[in-house]
């Protein structure tokens, strides 16, 4: 009862007009209420497979070579804290700007598929800093406050941000678009359990 008296004053109030309420005018698709196919449900969550792997990559190794390349750690740990930190203002702006998106490709894959190819190009610059620095670091002979630790420092904190900014730019819609997929509460669970089956299958990689 206290539903249908919630929908009907909906309906009547006049501070909320009728094609605000409807689903045409935020350019919406409903999701479906059946059964997804298997295709489907493995295209989301393939992608769990190589951003698992690559995140492990990062965390656990990235400091350790940018220290071999003389780079001081207090300036990593504080490059990396800085670019994480901006996680707090571009993950809202992008989830704002995926969900005013219009196009025939929806709100969520323009963002997802041009990020993926940003996301893994920066991935490889980040472990591939340029000759100078890697030749001072062969020679062996960085010490702390040069320019080749300099440039080490530099690199670091333009990729690692880029990186990171990339990760918002493709993974904030890819995670938006999994509940959209479907309005049923067993097939979006269905989904989800096999994005974890590949984060795990990334888990397993990586070790190799």
């Amino acid at each position: 009862m206290k539903s249908d008296w919630f929908r009907m004053s909906i309906r009547s109030s006049p501070s909320q007009p009728r094609h605000l309420l409807q689903p045409s005018s935020l350019n919406l698709s409903p999701p479906s209420s059946g059964r997804l196919p298997l295709s489907t449900k493995l295209a989301y969550g393939a992608p769990a497979l190589a951003t698992t792997s690559l995140t492990f990559l990062v965390s656990v190794y990235l400091t350790d070579f940018y220290v071999a390349l003389g780079a001081p750690l207090a300036f990593l740990n504080f490059f990396t804290a800085a670019a994480r930190s901006l996680d707090v203002l571009t993950d809202p702006v992008m989830g704002w700007a995926s969900d005013r998106t219009r196009g025939r490709f929806g709100r969520r894959l323009p963002y997802t598929l041009s990020g993926c190819v940003i996301y893994g190009a920066l991935f490889a610059a980040l472990f591939s800093p340029p000759a100078a620095v890697l030749s001072s670091a062969e020679a062996g002979h960085v010490a702390p406050g040069s320019a080749a630790a300099g440039r080490a420092v530099a690199w670091f904190a333009v990729t690692y941000t880029a990186f990171y900014l990339a990760d918002t730019w493709c993974n904030v819609p890819y995670e938006a678009l999994g509940p959209e997929l479907s309005d049923d509460y067993d097939e979006r669970s269905r989904v989800f359990f096999v994005v974890k089956l590949f984060n795990q299958f990334g888990k397993k990689k990586r070790v190799f």
